[in-house]
């Protein structure tokens, strides 16, 4: 069965309720497979069974073997609050990545994200344009030339940007332009 997948702390400001609302409108064929572990954690589990959402709570993992897997595997990585860290985790395995366009409500990592190359964009709390992105990847199914292609472009833009090399690099740079 296909899955989303989320990884992030189970708080509020994590929007977790609005991807599983969001899969509640496109249909049943397809689960959203949760890592991590918080306080929002038992409201998520009540929200997916009211709403009839095949949700996989694994809680909190910390072995980049099971984490690996599930990168690789998804359909898409879905962040409906602050994609921060988890953008250049999910881009390291050449995962898509769903997030939100406010740039404001965002973490910098999420420039990181290339639309319709490695990611999608939705607007902020649109729970009906993120529930039409996920039923848009459900029915177009990657080819194996688009996901190497999507693969390619984000290991080109960890490592073109964000290595700490790369960054090492940027900064000299920005200090040699103030003199």
């Amino acid at each position: 069965k296909p899955f989303f997948l989320v990884v992030a702390r189970l708080v509020e400001s994590a929007g977790i309720e609005l991807a599983i609302e969001a899969l509640a409108k496109v249909a049943q064929s397809a689960s959203l497979v949760v890592v991590g572990d918080g306080p929002c954690r038992t409201k998520l589990e009540e929200l997916a069974v009211t709403h009839g959402v095949d949700v996989q709570f694994r809680g909190a993992l910390y072995c980049e073997e099971d984490l690996c897997s599930l990168f690789m595997n998804c359909v898409a990585v879905v962040s409906p609050g602050k994609s921060g860290l988890l953008a250049m985790h999910a881009l390291a395995y050449g995962a898509a990545i769903v997030t939100h366009r406010d740039a404001d409500r965002q973490m910098p990592e999420f420039e990181a994200i290339q639309e319709g190359l490695t990611g999608v964009f939705f607007e902020f709390g649109n729970v009906n344009e993120l529930a039409a992105v996920l039923k848009d990847f459900l029915d177009n199914p990657v080819t194996t030339v688009g996901l190497e292609a999507r693969r390619r472009a984000a290991i080109t833009t960890i490592e073109g940007r964000y290595t700490p090399q790369r960054q090492v690099e940027l900064i000299e740079e920005a200090l040699r332009c103030l003199n």
